[in-house]
């Protein structure tokens, strides 16, 4: 496999991790919430729609910030595993 292919697969893999984990966390928070409504995709990007009206400031503060939690914990720890991912010998 040549290397730009590789280069390409990993910016693939790593937006498609992003929506996982980003939005994934937030769907999670809001399925534990049941103010869960649906899916909205738009353009290139995926939303988690809610249902706002019934959620208090507190509710929807964590609904927010759960994926910018998330994201930030999954980077932190890809950055703490990153010796070892780059000693890695399955390329």
């Amino acid at each position: 496999m040549s290397k730009r292919l590789r280069q390409y697969i990993g910016i693939l893999a790593a937006v498609l991790a992003y929506y996982v984990i980003h939005e994934g966390a937030h769907l999670i928070v809001a399925l534990a919430l049941s103010t869960f409504k649906g899916l909205r995709f738009m353009g290139l990007g995926v939303q988690i729609d809610i249902q706002n009206n019934v959620m208090t400031d507190p509710l929807m503060f964590l609904f927010c910030i759960a994926g910018a939690v998330a994201t930030f914990v999954s980077a932190w720890t890809l950055v703490l595993l990153s010796r070892k991912i780059c000693n890695s010998k399955n390329l």
